[in-house]
Parts: C-alpha cells; structure tokens; sequence
C-alpha cells in the first residue's frame, strides 16, 4: 500500500472535513498517482469528498450500516468494512484478493493513515507552503506522526509546492 497527504506547514490535512486550501496541482497530483487504483478512506473524508471517479473506493468506517448516497448510480464500486473487523483482520484487507492487480493508495483521514501505517511502504506528502488558522471549534485533522519506519527518498517539484517521497526501512 501507498499513502498520499497534503500537510500544512503546521500539520494540517483537513478542517472540517474539507481542505482549507486550494492547489490545483496537488489535485492533479492526486489524480494522477490514484486514477484506475484502488484507494482506502475513511467514511467522514468519504463523506465530505468529491466524487473519485475511475477508482475502485473502499470505505472504512465504524458503521456498517453508513449509507453512502452520494455514490448511487455512479460507475464506482464501493466495499464497506467494519473499522473494528480491519483492525482484528488487517492482513486478510491488504491481501484480500480484490486488491492483488492494482496499488492500493490510503486517502486519509488521520486515524486511517495511523490505523494502516503498518501496511505502507511509500508515502508522498504534498507540503502546502501556508500555516493554516483555525478556531477552537473547528474540527481540525492533523497528519498523524507515522514517519519512524520511513526514510526521506526524494523530492518531487510542483507548481508552488513540493512533494516529499518517503519509502518504508522495511519491505511491506
């Protein structure tokens, strides 16, 4: 599995389950690494995402019973998971069979990246060149602190940002 953020300068990947920033190429660098992949997220980014058309989207969550509306009628296949049933179970989700012909890219949230940090063996974060404010009574998601088991591999320019390459110490 791989793993993709965008991260502030002070470690912010999300307010209120939206993106408290706007760059266009981290978008179109996102797209291009998880087009025709599978993709793992969580049920509230899932919720307050756009639409991943041409990605296989497998939700985890702590409710099987999430309804995921906004998904009817698309062209998107869509595997709902019992986050308790993925933490007794994690082997058999990373090499369930469904899984084998394409990368596997954890989309977030935090507690989703901290949840199958053990599984990845790359990470590319985004580094967003702004501190991001918030208030008390936002809901603010911080990129959990996973990096120990990774080395910095290199760096990828982007228009008005860089991407940090992180490869896994260990083959996974």
């Amino acid at each position: 599995m791989k793993a993709i953020v965008a991260v502030s300068k002070n470690n912010v990947i999300g307010i209120n389950g939206k993106l408290p920033w706007e760059y266009p190429d981290d978008l179109k660098f996102f797209r291009e690494k998880t087009l025709d992949q599978h993709v793992v997220v969580g049920h509230k980014t899932f919720l307050n995402m756009p639409t991943l058309k041409r990605r296989h989207v497998n939700v985890l969550s702590r409710n099987y019973d999430v309804a995921f509306e906004k998904y009817l009628g698309n062209d998107i296949s869509i595997r709902k998971k019992r986050l308790q049933h993925l933490i007794d179970n994690k082997t058999y989700f990373v090499k369930d069979s469904s899984f084998l012909y394409k990368t596997t890219w954890v989309i977030g949230g935090a507690q989703i990246y901290s949840l199958l940090s053990d599984q990845i063996s790359d990470i590319y974060i985004s580094r967003i060149p702004e501190t991001i404010s918030y208030k008390k009574t936002d809901d603010v998601a911080f990129f959990p602190d996973i990096l120990n088991d990774f080395y910095h591999s290199n760096v990828i320019k982007r228009d008005g940002f860089h991407v940090d390459h992180y490869q896994c110490y260990k083959s996974r």
